[in-house]
């Protein structure tokens, strides 16, 4: 009888595992397959350093909104030095102003109102650079450029000091110093963002910018020689592209290139994730109820047998 009991309860125990483990794989499927027209989405593309995707892997149908929206390397290609900008005072400033042949500088494209990506992307950078040896501003400079020529000097100065507080109160004004973040007009921007090969697009539709998150490492004279795709910095990974720029040296491209982007809501796809959704729950619970069922027949046999 034993024996038997045990027998019975295994049994209850598979069946009710089961139906549980099928739920979750449907709750795992009605997550995987839900529209992608609310939240930002990323597409990414191996760097030089990962193995090739495989022709299956691809995805060839691109939303429109992504589509051309990626990094093209220039390594050993100048920046354009004479374009004009505005630091965070409202202050005129010249790009070759920040190249004083000394220090090399991490170059980044981003605006302030962006949804997601910048923020991620602005946000690893910042805790990499807290855990070098060495400080920005003293052995590299940053340099952020901001897409949106609506945005204004205030606030990206707004933006600046949210990491600035981040930094110890001994490094606080070193930092200030050496990460300046620059608006302009469209045209500047624009002249920056080809000459690093940076391919970004406004979309009216959602008032903002889908573009790629990327790292370029620029040498002391203004010559591009990296670039470290992504938003993972591992730091020791991110100080040797620091020393590399800083002799002129060209690097291997590291990471994976990531582009924020929202698209619009798709009327087949918000009908397919809702079916998905009713008929998926229907398949639970009604496993559910077999479940519970089976365990109270195995309950019943074993109470008349005792």
């Amino acid at each position: 009888m034993f024996r038997k009991r045990r027998y019975l309860r295994k049994r209850c125990a598979r069946t009710t595992g089961l139906a549980l483990g099928l739920g979750l794989c449907i709750a795992t499927a009605m997550g995987q397959t839900a529209p992608s027209g609310g939240p930002a989405n990323a597409t990414s593309r191996s760097s030089y350093t990962a193995e090739p995707v495989a022709p299956d892997d691809r995805v060839d149908d691109l939303p429109v909104e992504a589509r051309g929206i990626e990094i093209e390397e220039k390594i050993g290609q100048s920046l354009p030095l004479d374009a004009n900008f505005r630091n965070t005072e409202g202050e005129s400033v010249r790009l070759g102003d920040l190249f004083d042949g000394e220090l090399p500088v991490i170059l980044t494209f981003n605006y302030s109102s962006c949804p997601m990506l910048c923020s991620l992307q602005l946000n690893a950078l910042f805790q990499s650079i807290k855990k070098l040896p060495f400080d920005v501003g003293d052995q590299y400079r940053m340099i952020t450029v901001g897409l949106d020529p609506k945005e204004t000097p205030d606030t990206a100065k707004t933006t600046k000091e949210k990491f600035l507080g981040g930094f110890a109160d001994d490094k606080r004004e070193l930092a200030a110093a050496g990460w300046t973040f620059l608006t302009g007009r469209e045209d500047a921007i624009k002249a920056a963002a080809d000459a690093a090969g940076v391919r970004y697009r406004y979309l009216e539709k959602t008032k903002e910018y889908v573009h790629p998150a990327s790292l370029i490492f620029v040498s002391p004279k203004g010559i591009i020689t990296q670039y470290y795709h992504g938003i993972h910095y591992e730091p020791e990974v991110l100080g040797n592209s620091i020393f590399q720029a800083g002799a002129g040296e060209h690097g291997v491209s590291i990471g994976f290139l990531l582009a924020c982007f929202r698209i619009g809501e798709r009327p087949e796809y918000a009908k397919m994730s809702e079916n998905i959704m009713r008929y998926g729950a229907i398949g639970f619970v009604l496993l559910l109820l077999v479940a519970f069922g089976t365990w109270q027949v195995m309950r019943s046999r074993e109470a008349r047998q005792e």
